[in-house]
């Protein structure tokens, strides 16, 4: 297997040629299909987690390169990273940067100001104050293009917020204020680095099945691009779905928002313990719908790399669903099983498939422009 700076060079090869193709296409000379040819492929990514108690991201950055996947994805807490102004701590997100920088990966961060129904952490020194705020949002803004430059070249995307519309669910009078810290995030986003696409992420299944598909269409208004998570299961996170109906719901919420750019931040399905032939299904139903996307479709990033380990998959169950027995039960056993990958790195025939589907994509993947990174 080619040593790591190798395969690096590699990246940074096909990268630059991926630049190139793009600024053709920028000054004129146009590599869009003529026509009745077939549309350009979307991306297919991966949110990189760590394998079991593996203490940095190492291995995952590895088998995302042996993948072949398009981009990663990677989620960070603003309060963990800015305790207060002038006393911060940046590995939760230099863990991710380096090594995509080091594969010349794309990264697609989420900033989780709103995870589902909760609120995340902020800077102690924030108090009482919220999105309805001026300074704060202007606060915010600026932490977010701090996180988007922070890798010159890296950051693709940029999610403020992941599913806000369980929140907003509630708190429907502050969904002004939050279209408003978005395009804040976005005008400063791109103040820096115009590549750089900023955005928020709903939950479609959720939000259809609670009868709140509307307040997604307020939501996803906000920003330069669309973020959508989409599951095959019920309001308790059960699953409910069969293979083949979880990727008819992923069309079916791809068709409902088409008029702006979509990305699919989070699909999946669960393997059994002992059989991932349903999860393998679920991936050949999924590149099927990436092979010949609508126009507007970038591409999806799975679920997770790995399964949750299980300390990890309890946490986080209880983060969101703490006094919600079933839900939290429910959404733990499905981070227990939703990877490409067995906790411990071991392979399943879905990561396979996905790897297959991967190295036969285009060098250039519509919506992934990779541009040139300085060793």
């Amino acid at each position: 297997m080619p040593s790591r700076s190798i395969r690096a060079r590699i990246r940074r090869v096909a990268s630059s040629i991926g630049s190139c193709l793009a600024l053709l296409s920028i000054f004129g000379c146009s590599e869009d299909p003529e026509d009745g040819a077939e549309p350009a492929r979307a991306f297919l990514g991966v949110n990189a987690n760590r394998r079991a108690s593996e203490p940095l991201l190492a291995e995952a950055y590895r088998e995302i390169a042996q993948g072949s996947f398009a981009i990663s994805g990677c989620a960070i807490s603003w309060g963990e990273i800015e305790r207060r102004a002038g006393n911060e701590n940046w590995e939760s997100l230099d863990l991710h940067g380096r090594e995509a920088r080091e594969d010349a990966l794309p990264l697609a961060i989420t900033i989780l100001l709103l995870d589902n129904q909760a609120r995340g952490s902020t800077p102690d020194d924030t108090g009482p104050y919220w999105i309805e705020d001026a300074f704060y949002r202007q606060r915010v803004a600026r932490f977010a293009r701090r996180v988007a430059t922070r890798f010159p070249g890296v950051c693709r995307y940029l999610w403020i917020g992941r599913e806000v519309d369980a929140y907003f669910a509630q708190n429907s009078s502050e969904v002004d204020d939050w279209i408003t810290l978005v395009n804040t995030c976005r005008d400063s986003v791109r103040a820096a680095d115009p590549a750089i696409e900023v955005g928020t992420i709903v939950s479609y299944s959720e939000a259809l099945l609670a009868g709140r598909l509307d307040l997604c269409d307020r939501l996803t208004a906000a920003g330069s691009v669309v973020g959508l998570t989409v599951y095959g299961r019920d309001l308790d996170y059960a699953q409910t779905h069969d293979p083949d109906g979880s990727v008819a719901r992923i069309e079916a919420a791809v068709g409902r928002f088409s008029i702006r750019p979509l990305v699919l931040t989070e699909v999946g399905f669960p393997a059994a313990r002992s059989d991932a032939s349903n999860q393998e299904r679920f991936v050949r139903g999924l590149t099927g719908l990436l092979e010949t996307p609508p126009a507007h479709l970038r591409g999806a990033l799975w679920s997770s790399l790995h399964d949750f380990a299980p300390e990890v998959a309890a946490g986080r169950a209880q983060q969101l669903y703490a006094g919600e027995p079933t839900r939290a039960a429910n959404y733990e056993a499905q981070l227990r099983s939703l990877g490409l990958l067995n906790v411990d790195g071991s392979l399943r025939s879905s990561f396979l498939a996905a790897q297959d589907w991967n190295a036969t994509a285009d060098a250039t993947r519509r919506g992934v422009v990779t541009r040139v990174l300085i060793p």
